[in-house]
């Protein structure tokens, strides 16, 4: 699981029920959202680019600010050296 999260695209985001169907199981939304509330690397494992189904931040740790600020951030600046970044 933080496999598919660490692998979102700097910038971009994916639902939890995308998250869950890329490790093949639609079923696992539960699963994935506890998994990313606990997050003990979020720096490195970036739970913040994972919303709800219609996009909004739902359950994020540190709350919807944050994340907001992160992602703005990330939409804004080069990737760091590692990241993957969307291909066009």
């Amino acid at each position: 699981m933080w496999d598919q999260i660490h692998h979102i695209p700097f910038g971009e985001t994916r639902s939890y029920h995308d998250v869950a169907k890329l490790l093949g199981n639609s079923h696992a939304v539960c699963a994935v959202t506890m998994a990313a509330n606990v997050n003990p690397i979020p720096l490195i494992i970036p739970c913040h680019r994972i919303t709800g189904n219609n996009g909004q931040s739902v359950h994020y740790h540190y709350g919807a600010e944050i994340r907001e600020q992160l992602l703005t951030l990330e939409r804004k600046q080069e990737p760091l050296v590692g990241q993957r970044v969307k291909s066009n």
